[in-house]
C-alpha cells in the first residue's frame, strides 16, 4: 500500500473513533427508568442509558432506586476507571461541579442523623450492564445484578425531610 494510501487509511480510523467517543459523550444515551431497565435487563444491557433515580447509601453500598417506585430493585453504580469494570467504556466519568456536589452529598447522607430521611436524586448517564449468570453480580459482595457505569451525573437535588418523630 503506497504511503499517501495508509495515512488516509489511518485518518479515517481515527476520526471513525473520534466519532464515536464524541457521540458517547454528547447525548446518545437513551432515556429509560430504573423500573424499565429492570423489567427487560437483556435489551438495555451494554448500553447508553440516562436514568433520573433516588440514591440509597449505606456503609457497604450506593444504589439506585426509581423514585416513582422503590421496590422494582437497585441499581449499583461504578466509576469506568474502577478495576472491576470490564469491558471499559469508551468514556471516562465527567468529574465536573455537579459530580462533585452529588460526591460531597454521599458521605453526609452516612454521617449525619438529620440526613436519614434526606433524599438525593440527579440523573444519571452511562452503560447499563446485567449479570446474566447466577453467580454474577456487581458491587458489594456481587449483591447486585445491575450496574450503571457512570459517565455523568447532572440534576442534582438534594432535600431534606424534616421529619420529627411522635
Amino acid at each position: 500500500m503506497p504511503r499517501a494510501d495508509k495515512n488516509i487509511h489511518i485518518a479515517v480510523l481515527v476520526a471513525l473513533f473520534l466519532v464515536a467517543e464524541v457521540s458517547a459523550q454528547d447525548g446518545e444515551f437513551r432515556p429509560t427508568s430504573v423500573c424499565e431497565l429492570l423489567r427487560a435487563p437483556r435489551q438495555s444491557a451494554g448500553r447508553l442509558v440516562s436514568v433520573r433515580a433516588q440514591v440509597i447509601t449505606s456503609p457497604e453500598f450506593v444504589v439506585l432506586v426509581d423514585p416513582e417506585d422503590e421496590s422494582c430493585g437497585r441499581v449499583t453504580f461504578s466509576h469506568p476507571e474502577e478495576a472491576e469494570v470490564s469491558p471499559k467504556p469508551g468514556f471516562k466519568l465527567l468529574q465536573d461541579s455537579e459530580y462533585e456536589l452529588f460526591k460531597k452529598r454521599i458521605p453526609e447522607m452516612l454521617t449525619e442523623p438529620s440526613n436519614l430521611q434526606s433524599r438525593l436524586t440527579a440523573t444519571f448517564e452511562g452503560r447499563f450492564d446485567w449479570a446474566f449468570w447466577p453467580w454474577q453480580g456487581f458491587g458489594h459482595l456481587n449483591m447486585f445484578k445491575a450496574r450503571l457505569v457512570v459517565h455523568r451525573v447532572r440534576g442534582v437535588e438534594a432535600t431534606s425531610a424534616d421529619v420529627h418523630p411522635r
